[in-house]
């Protein structure tokens, strides 16, 4: 009996669909967004209340132990101070030359 040639099976490939990405894979590469689409819609901004504004505050401020503010402060007078003492022997330089 001869042997008849069995054609391989071959599965049909559906068309892409413009935004879908392909299912994903070792390989998979998320689809582009079309540039005129609307922005996907987010969460509305919503104001503070007094409340919630001095609670962020409180907490911001306990970020930064003691310490670093007076260390903050403290270089930020001599740092001035440094600043002046230059300046003032630039002005008594220029003034003898």
């Amino acid at each position: 009996m001869p042997e008849e040639a069995v054609a391989p099976a071959v599965t049909p490939v559906p068309a892409a669909t413009p935004g879908v990405a392909p299912a994903a894979g070792p390989t998979a590469v998320p689809a582009a967004r079309d540039s005129r689409e609307a922005p996907a819609p987010g969460p509305a901004a919503v104001p503070l209340t007094a409340a919630q504004e001095a609670s962020l505050r409180g907490r911001l401020e306990a970020k930064f132990p003691r310490g670093l503010w007076i260390r903050l402060i403290a270089y930020l007078f001599v740092g001035h101070l440094f600043a002046g003492f230059l300046y003032l022997l630039f002005e008594l330089g220029s003034r003898r030359g």
